[in-house]
């Protein structure tokens, strides 16, 4: 059997460097596609229930201008009001999220390996 001599690239710095390059590149795709595979459903969901909460905030509003301009019951106001501002905080402290494609994925990969030096 042949061995393949692998001194050409001690020689050519730019082809060892492209060839990294590409290599690397291709093992950071393939772990951004499994981080997708992964985290994409259970974050698909976080990201509706965010979404829902968000709507709810809004139909409490609208609830508390009806009531509001109304001025019939105004122990209802309150409670929508309470209702209202739980709702908002709730809202707010939920954090922020990118959705998990192949960009995000790739550059937090491309990230986490850059920093570990790995």
């Amino acid at each position: 059997m042949r061995r393949i001599d692998y001194r050409f690239l001690q020689s050519r710095p730019i082809l060892r460097l492209f060839l990294i390059m590409f290599v690397n590149g291709l093992v950071s795709m393939m772990c951004a596609a499994i981080f997708i595979q992964l985290e994409g459903p259970s974050q698909k969901e976080r990201m509706a229930a965010t979404e829902a909460l968000a709507k709810l905030v809004e139909e409490c509003r609208r609830n508390i201008s009806s009531l509001l301009t109304s001025g019939d019951d105004e122990e209802g106001s309150a409670d929508a009001m309470a209702s209202y501002g739980s709702k908002l905080l709730e809202l707010t402290n939920t954090e922020e999220e990118i959705e998990w494609e192949m960009l995000s994925a790739s550059a937090f990969v491309t990230s986490v390996s850059s920093t570990t030096g790995k």
